[in-house]
């Protein structure tokens, strides 16, 4: 048995050893290449081997010769120059058409790069950690300038020009661990604004996670109308962010936007359409779902107009548009997210149409009922709960910090989570004795909440219910 051990052992080293003497092929005047098409006669740059380290200026040749075979370099292989602290600048020939994932990653002393047309496609961290990086040349003179986050990491801003032409594909993380440009991009001003390309080559492309995480200087951003989604945190720390343009309501309302984050708006408020500002928002009659986030903290907004064929309302659609005054549902509207218009603290007219089959305002409350369970879904400083409610939802009036006073009929059972979170213009509140049960953080941080009355009916309150309410 022992024997045996030894002999597989042994026989796992032999071809450890003989992986690691083929892991390139051959080497020429000190870089090395694995062949990528004999027939073809490409190469690639190896990825980086033990005992090989690149310094100094390095000027890739568009051709290299092994055994009297000449052969096109053709492509930057994974991890080829990766931790080669010592190089400085590298040129890459026309002959170039892809860069590999982690390609340059950790370059410290590398402070320039020439990048040719021929390029097409850049993998994911292909530049990460390169602290020194001040200036990379590529089609029209692309330019990075360095700076460091609030992590304490380096990051690159978009500093003078940059014009990536289409056809690019950028990978995640490709600049920095914080600074990812995953995305085209091309100068449009004077103060770090970024106007996004139309698409790749005809077709539609996403933003991807973390994109501009962390751009603290961008002060606004162009989104064209082949966008289709923006993923998690793309824009999240771009506290600079003022403004945002689009060209279409209905390219925009059709994004998906990952998080609160995803979209631009959380930080730049106001949204352009073709240069004006967009307060009268009208839904055209193209959209039938608005979808999660689409108007998140759009402030400027200050009403909207929803046609028939809209039939949902994403999550958070609406959340935080402060200078809302009136919202006007239509009856084919089947579908209201969560949060769809919390925060919304300008708010003080809700009506659902008429003969919608899943929502309703009735007697005039200024809340969206839904009909089929009783329960307020959304309500605003000027809502009136209804007798005939039994359950104010999940937080239905989180936020609402105009709302003063409210008074709770005797049909109500249960108080939702954050039902009334954040309305920190609540001085009192009085619970009827129909009510059994109280959320999680259903009052948490009303701060001017002074005293409540709960009564011998409830048997239930949630976990911090009544955290932050520093007034009780």
């Amino acid at each position: 048995m022992k024997n045996n051990y030894f002999k597989h052992l042994f026989t796992a080293l032999l071809l450890l050893c003989s992986s690691i003497a083929t892991a390139y092929e051959f080497k020429a005047d000190g870089v090395i290449y694995n062949i990528t098409d004999s027939i073809n006669k490409t190469v690639e740059i190896a990825p980086i081997f033990r005992g090989v380290r690149y310094e100094g200026d390095i000027v890739i040749p568009e051709n290299v010769t092994f055994n009297d075979v000449t052969y096109s370099v053709t492509s930057i292989g994974e991890e080829a120059f990766y931790r080669c602290s010592g190089l400085t600048s590298i040129t890459i020939p026309n002959s170039v058409t892809s860069i590999g994932d982690y390609a340059f990653r950790y370059c410290t002393g590398l402070t320039s790069i020439t990048i040719p047309n021929s390029v097409t496609s850049i993998g994911e961290w292909a530049f990460s950690g390169c602290t020194q990086l001040k200036t990379i040349y590529n089609f029209s003179n692309l330019i990075f300038t360095k700076g460091v986050s609030d992590h304490g990491d380096i990051a690159y801003y978009a500093d003078e020009v940059i014009n990536v032409p289409n056809g690019v594909f950028v990978g995640n993380f490709v600049f920095s661990t914080i600074d990812n440009i995953h995305t085209l991009v091309k100068y449009m001003g004077n103060d770090y604004e970024i106007v996004l390309p139309e698409n790749y080559n005809g077709e539609n492309y996403k933003i991807g996670d973390g994109a501009f995480e962390n751009c603290t200087s961008l002060t606004s951003i162009e989104i064209p109308n082949s966008v289709t989604s923006i993923g998690q945190r793309a824009f999240y720390g771009c506290t600079g962010l003022a403004n945002v343009y689009i060209e279409d309501i209905t390219a925009w309302c059709n994004i998906d936007f990952a998080d609160f984050s995803s979209n631009p708006l959380y930080y730049a408020d106001n949204l352009y359409l073709n240069g004006e500002m967009v307060t009268d928002l009208v839904i055209p009659e193209g959209v039938a779902d608005i979808k999660a986030f689409a108007f998140y903290r759009c402030s400027g907004l200050t009403s909207i107009e929803i046609p028939n064929n809209v039939t949902s309302i994403g999550k958070s659609a609406f959340l935080g548009c402060t200078s809302l005054i009136s919202i006007e549902i239509p009856n084919s509207v089947t579908s209201i997210g969560y949060y769809a218009f919390n925060g919304c603290t300008g708010l003080t007219s809700i009506i659902i149409e008429e003969g919608n089959s899943k929502y309703d305002s009735r007697n005039n409350c200024n809340a969206i009922i839904e009909t089929g369970s009783n329960m307020l879904i959304a309500g605003c400083k000027n809502t009136i709960i209804p007798n005939s409610v039994t359950t104010i939802g999940s937080s239905a009036f989180s936020g609402c910090t105009g709302l003063t006073s409210i008074t709770i009929p005797n049909s109500v059972t249960s108080i939702g989570e954050w039902a009334f979170a954040d309305c920190t213009g609540i001085t009192s509140i009085t619970i009827p004795n129909s009510v059994t049960s109280i959320g999680d953080y259903a009052f948490r941080y009303c701060t001017g909440l002074t005293s409540i009355t709960i009564p011998n009916s409830v048997t239930t309150i949630g976990s911090s219910a009544f955290s932050g309410c520093t007034g009780l």
